[in-house]
């Protein structure tokens, strides 16, 4: 049979709260009890676990859902772990993280932050396909939002700056290949159009204001076996007008 445990409902306040706590212990070296909440097994799928909020009355909001570790006095917090379960016979499960939509205001958002640190280097923050022993890995994608009404959102990737030291590294590269199909191709392409300029590709070295400016360099590859990569520079082709220049020109100085 069903175990239900509700709190009665009320016409002058607010509702009740339900708290469940695991028991604590003042015994030396000991941890605390933990909460498990699980559904059980069947003969064919397991139950589903269903954690929400209610939807909200005509006129305000609906609940959070906060998942929060403890804080530590002397050690390290506890980790938070969104997993889905391996497949023997099928596909790995999914895992969503997506925001609702609005229809009088901006979209949710949805943001990932690694760790800060005040004595050591910060957390990382990593977005990774899965691997795979018999296919193609699975891909890594980061798309902005498409619209209809306005421009698309943008897509940054941006090293942190540094107040001491160099700026960190951002890094584009395509993978290596052990074999004869060789390695993976990186691209920088801008954004085509059917009605206006397609969107512009720009690499661009970092500016000084007390030394050098950064370099730009584009290198074929080393041939170990064959001859070197080819460096090839282009000016798009046209349908109805010239083809656009390709253009090499070295800085400018004002002194």
């Amino acid at each position: 049979g069903a175990v239900t445990i509700g709190v009665g409902v009320g016409n002058t306040g607010n509702g009740g709260d339900v708290t469940i706590n695991s028991g604590s212990s003042t015994a030396g070296s000991s941890i605390g009890g933990s909460v498990v909440v699980k559904s059980a097994a069947g003969t064919n799928d397991s139950g589903d676990v269903t954690v929400k909020t209610a939807n909200s009355g005509s006129g305000g909001s609906s609940g959070d859902l906060s998942f929060t570790t403890g804080t530590s006095g002397a050690g390290s917090t506890g980790a938070i772990s969104l997993t889905t379960g391996a497949a023997t016979g099928g596909a790995g499960g999914a895992i969503g993280l997506s925001v609702g939509a609005g229809n009088t205001g901006a979209g949710g958002e949805v943001t990932i932050s690694a760790g800060v640190s005040s004595a050591a280097a910060g957390g990382a923050a990593s977005l990774a396909g899965g691997s795979s022993s018999a296919g193609a890995g699975g891909a890594a994608s980061v798309t902005a939002g498409s619209s209809t009404g306005g421009a698309g959102g943008a897509v940054s990737v941006t090293a942190g700056a540094s107040t001491t030291a160099a700026g960190g590294a951002a890094t584009v590269a395509a993978g290596v290949s052990a074999n004869a199909a060789g390695g993976g191709v990186a691209s920088l392409t801008g954004g085509s159009s059917t009605n206006g300029a397609g969107g512009a590709a720009s690499v661009i070295a970092g500016l000084s204001t007390g030394g050098a400016g950064g370099a730009v360099a584009v290198n074929g590859g080393a041939g170990g076996g064959g001859v070197g990569g080819a460096v090839v520079v282009s000016g798009g082709t046209s349908s109805n007008a010239a083809g656009g220049a390709g253009t090499i020109a070295g800085g400018s100085s004002s002194a």
